[in-house]
């Protein structure tokens, strides 16, 4: 399968989902990630929590340029829907319709994936008053 962004072939790689290994394909040019819907909802239940939150996400013109699937790619050629993360509202992901597959742009993934101390210590304290 190839990048829809690249055109350049896929390679295997792992995700580390909190001890759990999610497989997955990333462009080693553009180092975008494939995934699988279901392997997209673990890597988002693992929380990786950093001291700092330094994130970079790709910019506005990446992330409005529309792509098709990989995986689709017919004729007709699939069009993917950009779907916000529920995770993290920065990441916009391309998301195919037909097949479910998931692209996420550079940088993407390990904003899903990483959370800065103090929005977690905040979610805690949300948590908290919730609970009380």
């Amino acid at each position: 399968m190839n990048c829809p962004r690249c055109s350049v072939m896929l390679a295997p790689f792992q995700i580390d989902a909190a001890g759990v290994a999610v497989n997955a394909l990333r462009c080693q040019t553009c180092t975008g990630t494939w995934l699988e819907q279901e392997d997209l909802r673990r890597v988002e239940q693992s929380v990786d929590i950093r001291l700092l939150d330094w994130r970079h996400l790709p910019g506005v013109d990446t992330n409005t340029r529309l792509l098709f699937c990989p995986r689709c790619a017919g004729p007709p050629r699939m069009l993917m829907d950009k779907v916000v993360s529920s995770r993290d509202k920065r990441v916009v992901m391309d998301v195919c319709g037909q097949c479910h597959g998931v692209w996420l742009n550079h940088g993407e993934l390990e904003a899903i994936q990483q959370k800065g101390l103090m929005a977690a210590l905040a979610d805690v304290l949300k948590f908290i008053a919730k609970s009380g």
